[in-house]
């Protein structure tokens, strides 16, 4: 009786100690539209924008109910905030940085998803970018290029395309911008 007693503790004991282990939680696996959703965010916003694909970068979002807004990184302070709600002006913005600007790199975070509904998400991602101007050539204070980052929140809404098929794109982009000044304090 006492070796059958002491051979569950033994095994009692053996379990626990197996189980005190670090254990990475398991993560489910992403839905197709939570791929589509990620697809959008580094195949056309991202890639886009860092070829300089002017066609690509508008493929990333819906031109009806297109909203911009950014805060500039002040957020107590409206009088730098910038807002578009017309598609063409956000393309215009992003061609004078491509104008601009010949080397362009942008770092995401993974995207934090979240499901409203069948055909609406909300997608937040922390992201840094970088451009840099033509060798020979800097910027106003002798600069060769700029730094931003920050946290972005994309609301996505599933739509038809104009080729009648159902896909993921990005209706309103909220721009929380880091201050220039804290960047280099969040490091």
């Amino acid at each position: 009786m006492v070796r059958s007693w002491l051979a569950s503790f033994s095994i009692l004991m053996l379990v626990i100690a197996l189980g005190c282990g670090d254990v990475d939680p398991i993560t489910p696996e992403a839905s197709e539209d939570e791929i589509a959703i990620s697809n959008v965010i580094t195949q056309r916003w991202m890639r886009g924008y860092m070829t300089e694909d002017v066609e690509l970068y508008e493929s990333a979002f819906w031109k009806d109910g297109f909203l911009y807004y950014s805060d500039m990184g002040t957020p107590t302070d409206p009088s730098d905030f910038v807002q578009f709600d017309d598609i063409r002006d956000e393309l215009d913005s992003a061609r004078r940085v491509f104008d601009r600007y010949q080397d362009i790199e942008i770092e995401v975070s993974e995207p934090e998803i979240t499901m409203l509904s069948e055909v609406k998400a909300v997608v937040r991602n922390h992201y840094k970018i970088q451009g840099f101007v033509a060798d020979g050539t800097s910027l106003e204070g002798g600069y060769t290029g700029w730094y931003a980052e920050g946290d972005n929140e994309f609301t996505f809404e599933k739509r038809k395309s104009p080729d009648g098929k159902l896909e993921w794109r990005i209706t309103e982009w909220l721009d929380e911008a880091v201050h220039p000044d804290d960047i280099d304090n969040e490091a």
